[in-house]
C-alpha cells in the first residue's frame, strides 16, 4: 500500500512539474512573509495532497527539505529540487520527487555554506480516541471534573473578590481549526474567527485539479482544535481571547505548516501559543525550535503537550523544547495517566482523561454509528490525552498574564511550577520519572500573584530524645519541606516533615527546612549543620583529647588512618607517625564532627631529628 502511495505521488507530481502552469524555481533575494508562505502553499498543494490524506501520513515522506542560511539570497545549488520557495528570513523550501533525491540533497547541503538543513515531516495530534457517550446539557461553569481538580472556580472568585483589573490576553491555538458556531461558545466575541488563519484550505480534487475549500476556512472537520479551544474557553474569564489557526483537517499536521502558523501568530502579537501535537524528531527540528526560542525571548508564553506515547520527551518535538511549558497528563485520582510522556523537559501536569468537551457536527457513537448535527457534549470522544492538559495550563498562563501583563515567560513558568499541587502519592505515581512538579493549581497561582509576601521561617531543634524537631512559627499553618543533603528545599528535591527525625546512621550533611503554603515557599530556609569541621595538631608519640561543645557520650570515634593518629572511645588521640589524617565523631543524633589532625614533631623532637640527620651526613 505504501509503495502505491509513493507511485501515485511521483506520477501526479511529474504531471505538475512538466505542465505549463507548474510553479518553477525562482531566485529571489527578498520577498514578504505572505508571498513566501504562499509559495509554500503551492508546494504543499501540489505534493502532499497528491496522495491525499491517509491514516498513515506520518509514515509517508514529504520529500521536502527546509534550509536556513544567513541571508535571503538564493542557494548556490538546489540539487535537482523540482519546487523551491525562498527569499524570506533566510528560509529555503526544497521539494524533491523521491526519497533518494531528498536524502542525497540533505547530505550534500550539510557541507554547503548554510546554518542547517532539516526534513519536513508530519506531527500528530496529542490525544487518544475513546468511544463516545453524550451528555445532554452543559455543566455549570467551572464544575467539570478537570476544572474542579485545578481550582479554577475558587481562583476566579478570589480574583473578583479582590477587584483585580485584568488585561485582555490572546491565546493562539495552532490546531485543526474550530467549530465556532457551536452552542457551547456562548460568548462568540471570545473567538477570533478570522478565515485568513487557515493554512491548509487548498486541496486537489480526484482529477488532480486545484480546488479551494469554499466553506468557512476555520471549520474544524477533525474536532480536535474545537476540543482544545473549549478547554481554554471553559477555564478562563471573558478577558481571555482565543485565536484559532487551522493547519490540518486530519490527525496529522505538516511540520512546515506548523511553523508557518506559528510565525503568523508571533507577528500578530499574541500573548500565549498552545500546541497540542507531537512528532518524533527525524534528525532535528531547528526552524520551529528557533521560532519558539525567539517567541519566548519576545515575551510570548509557549505551552506544548508532552505527548501520549508513555516515553521520554527527549526525542519528541516540540515537547523537548526547554523554553516551552511542557505539560503531562493526570487522571481523576491525581495519578499520572498511563499514556503520558515524561522527561526532563516536562514542567507540570494537568488533568487529561475523560475531559468533557463539545461534540462536532458529526461523530461516531459507541456502536460505531455515524451521528449527525450534534450540539451536545461527549464524555469519551477524543477526550483522553495531553492535548487537553496543555490548554488547561495555557488558561492558567493566560490568567497570570492578565493579572501582570509585563511578566516574562520564564516567570510564568516558574509560578506555575512552584504553585503546583503535589498529591501525597505523587512520587509513587511518578515511579522515578519526571512528570513535572505537580498538578497545576489556579487558586495557588492567584494567591501567589496577589497576596503580599510574609516570612515564616521554621525552627530546627534537637529534643530530649536526640531527634530533630522542625516547627513552623506560631499561627502558621504550613507544610514543612526539608532536605538532608545540603541543598535548599524545592518542589523537586524536598522531603515532607511529619514527625521528629531520627538521623542516626543517615549520611546527612545538614537539615535545611522551609515553610510551604498556598503553592509557594513563604520563608528562607532554616539550616542546622550536621557536619562540623575543625583542626587539631598533635606531636609525634604524644597524646591529646579532641573536645567539642556537643555531648559525645555514646558517640562513635573513627580515624581514617590509625597509622598516623589513633583515637579511643573517649576521643583521646595519639600521634603515631608524621602526617595528616581525619578523625570523625558520629553523635547519636546523626551529627558528625570531623577533625583534620596534623601529626608533627615538637620543637625538641625537630632539633634531635635535624641533629641526627646532620650527624649522618657528616
Amino acid at each position: 500500500m505504501k509503495k502505491l502511495f509513493v507511485f501515485i505521488f511521483v506520477f501526479l507530481l511529474s504531471i505538475n512539474v512538466f505542465s505549463s502552469n507548474s510553479y518553477a524555481i525562482t531566485a529571489a533575494n527578498e520577498i514578504s512573509m505572505e508571498e513566501f508562505y504562499s509559495q509554500l502553499d503551492e508546494i504543499i498543494l501540489s505534493c502532499d495532497n497528491a496522495i491525499g490524506s491517509t491514516d498513515n501520513n506520518e509514515d509517508i515522506p514529504t520529500n521536502r527539505l527546509i534550509v536556513k542560511t544567513e541571508t535571503d539570497a538564493p542557494l548556490e545549488n538546489y540539487y535537482d529540487a523540482v519546487y523551491v520557495a525562498e527569499g524570506y528570513d533566510g528560509l529555503h523550501i526544497l521539494q524533491f520527487i523521491d526519497e533518494v533525491d531528498t536524502k542525497y540533497a540533505y547530505n550534500k547541503l550539510q557541507s554547503d555554506n548554510i546554518e542547517y538543513v532539516e526534513y519536513d515531516y508530519f506531527l500528530s495530534i496529542s490525544d487518544t480516541t475513546q468511544n463516545t457517550e453524550t451528555a445532554e446539557e452543559d455543566p455549570p461553569k467551572y464544575s467539570a471534573w478537570n476544572s474542579l481538580a485545578v481550582n479554577v472556580g475558587n481562583a476566579i472568585d478570589y480574583i473578583e473578590t479582590n477587584s483585580v483589573i485584568c488585561d485582555t490576553v490572546t491565546v493562539a491555538v495552532i490546531d485543526t481549526g474550530i467549530y465556532a458556531a457551536h452552542t457551547h461558545f456562548k460568548n462568540p466575541g471570545r473567538i477570533v474567527n478570522n478565515q485568513e488563519y487557515t493554512f491548509d484550505s487548498k486541496k486537489l480534487d480526484k482529477e488532480g485539479n486545484k480546488v479551494t475549500v469554499q466553506e468557512s476556512s476555520l471549520e474544524d472537520k477533525c474536532f480536535h482544535g474545537t476540543a482544545v479551544s473549549s478547554v481554554i474557553y471553559d477555564n478562563s474569564m471573558d478577558n481571555i481571547i482565543i485565536e484559532p489557526y487551522r493547519i490540518s483537517d486530519s490527525i496529522y499536521m505538516s511540520y512546515s505548516l506548523m511553523f508557518k502558523a506559528f510565525d503568523f501568530a508571533v507577528k500578530n502579537n499574541v500573548d500565549i501559543i498552545n500546541i497540542s501535537a507531537e512528532g518524533e524528531i527525524p534528525e532535528n527540528s531547528q526552524t520551529l525550535f528557533n521560532m519558539i526560542s525567539d517567541a519566548v525571548n519576545q515575551g510570548i508564553v509557549v505551552v506544548v503537550a508532552a505527548g501520549n506515547s508513555n516515553k521520554s520527551t527527549e526525542t519528541v518535538f516540540p515537547a523537548c523544547h526547554p523554553d516551552a511549558i511542557t505539560v503531562s497528563s493526570t487522571d481523576e485520582c491525581n495519578n499520572v495517566a498511563d499514556f503520558s510522556n515524561y522527561g526532563v523537559s516536562v514542567d507540570v501536569a494537568a488533568p487529561g482523561t475523560n475531559i468533557l468537551c463539545p461534540t462536532p457536527r458529526t461523530f461516531v457513537d459507541k456502536d460505531k454509528n455515524k451521528v449527525e448535527s450534534c450540539d451536545s457534549y461527549s464524555t469519551k470522544m477524543i477526550l483522553d490525552g495531553t492535548s487537553y492538559s496543555a490548554p488547561l495550563v495555557a488558561a492558567a498562563a493566560a490568567m497570570i498574564k492578565s493579572i501582570d501583563p509585563d511578566i516574562t515567560p520564564e516567570e510564568v513558568k516558574q509560578i506555575i511550577k512552584d504553585t503546583a499541587y503535589v498529591p501525597d502519592n505523587w512520587e509513587e505515581s511518578c515511579d522515578g520519572k519526571n512528570y513535572g512538579t505537580g498538578i497545576v493549581n489556579f487558586y495557588n497561582i492567584a494567591k501567589a500573584m496577589l497576596e503580599p509576601e510574609y516570612s515564616a521561617t521554621p525552627t530546627i531543634n534537637i529534643n530530649s530524645n536526640n531527634k530533630f524537631e522542625i516547627t513552623a512559627p506560631e499561627g502558621v499553618d504550613a507544610k514543612i519541606f526539608y532536605t538532608l543533603d545540603g541543598t535548599i528545599p524545592t518542589l523537586e528535591n524536598h522531603l515532607t516533615y511529619t514527625a521528629p527525625l531520627n538521623l542516626r546512621a543517615k549520611n546527612a550533611t545538614s537539615v535545611m527546612a522551609a515553610c510551604y503554603e498556598s503553592g509557594k515557599f513563604i520563608s528562607e530556609p532554616a539550616v542546622y549543620n550536621l557536619i562540623t569541621y575543625d583542626e587539631k595538631s598533635v606531636f609525634y608519640k604524644w597524646s591529646s583529647t579532641l573536645t567539642t561543645d556537643a555531648d559525645t557520650s555514646n558517640a562513635k570515634w573513627c580515624s581514617y588512618n590509625p597509622n598516623i593518629a589513633s583515637v579511643d572511645s573517649d576521643g583521646n588521640i595519639k600521634g603515631v607517625s608524621k602526617g595528616d589524617t581525619l578523625i570523625t565523631c558520629s553523635l547519636p543524633t546523626g551529627e558528625r564532627i570531623i577533625w583534620k589532625v596534623n601529626v608533627k614533631y615538637s620543637p625538641l623532637q625537630a632539633f634531635f631529628v635535624l641533629f641526627f640527620f646532620g650527624f649522618l651526613w657528616i
